[in-house]
């Protein structure tokens, strides 16, 4: 199976940084054996990467709106930050189950024109359903649709450290499975 790049750099980060929230321990065994866990970090959300015929000065004039079931969160860009032609930006979230989520943008031109516009949606587990529905729009400033994706979630069950040490799930969203 091939990890996009993105999952596995969040897979790969998740052993030396904190994950936005903590990974979920089953307890101790039922089985009365001892089991020896790992700490790799693991958090449960969405992935999705979609191309937009627009540079990035355009995205940050524009907007972004992501919902999840309805539920949805809006919010102009011009906070990108910018770093050699990428940028990057983190989003307020309602709280769900008593926690914030992490909503995160990024971006990196393509070489054929455009931008590539990753988002990163993470989450506790308990909030996601198999069959959440997403919806992502990119908006220019004169209110022009730049970008927009809707999919339905199939999440995938992932334990980086082994059956019974901590459970994840996710779905990830590639730039071709764009809404017509």
């Amino acid at each position: 199976m091939r990890l996009p790049l993105h999952l596995a750099a969040l897979l790969v980060a998740g052993c030396a940084s904190t994950p936005p929230f903590p990974p979920e321990y089953p307890g101790p065994p039922q089985d009365g054996k001892e089991r020896v866990c790992t700490l790799i970090g693991c958090g449960s959300g969405m992935g999705l990467e979609m191309n937009v015929d627009a540079t990035l000065a355009q995205l940050r004039a524009g907007t972004f709106t992501m919902c999840r079931n309805g539920t949805c969160v809006r919010s102009r860009l011009e906070g990108f930050r910018t770093d050699l032609g990428r940028g990057f930006l983190r989003l307020e979230m309602p709280k769900e189950a008593g926690r914030l989520p992490l909503l995160e943008l990024s971006t990196k031109p393509l070489p054929t024109g455009g931008t590539q516009v990753q988002v990163s949606y993470g989450t506790d587990s308990v909030v996601l359903k198999q069959g959440d529905i997403y919806r992502v729009t990119l908006q220019a400033v004169d209110g022009r649709t730049l970008g927009e994706f809707r999919g339905v979630a199939h999440y995938k069950k992932v334990e980086p450290n082994g059956p019974d040490c901590g459970t994840c799930y996710n779905v990830y969203f590639g730039p071709d499975r764009s809404t017509p």
